[in-house]
């Protein structure tokens, strides 16, 4: 039978903390320093897990932000 994984209320408060500043536009390499990941991959995995566990509309969200961002940068060049 599957563990069933128990939600830490720390970890989500910290998954949250990771999608806001991503939100803010802060690079993985700068939320790990922030929050205290041990590396820039720690910090995306934690938001891949968040973007997996939030509600759909804040995912939805953060997309948006991400894509205009891209595109003000593809602009650019």
């Amino acid at each position: 039978m599957p563990k069933k994984s128990k939600l830490n209320p720390t970890t989500l408060e910290k998954e949250a903390k990771v999608l806001e500043l991503r939100r803010g536009g802060l690079t993985f390499d700068m939320i790990a320093e922030r929050l205290g990941y041990a590396s820039a991959s720690g910090a995306h995995k934690a938001y891949v897990t968040a973007c997996n566990r939030i509600i759909y509309a804040d995912v939805v969200e953060t997309r948006k932000v991400e894509m205009d961002r891209l595109d003000i940068a593809q602009a650019a060049i």
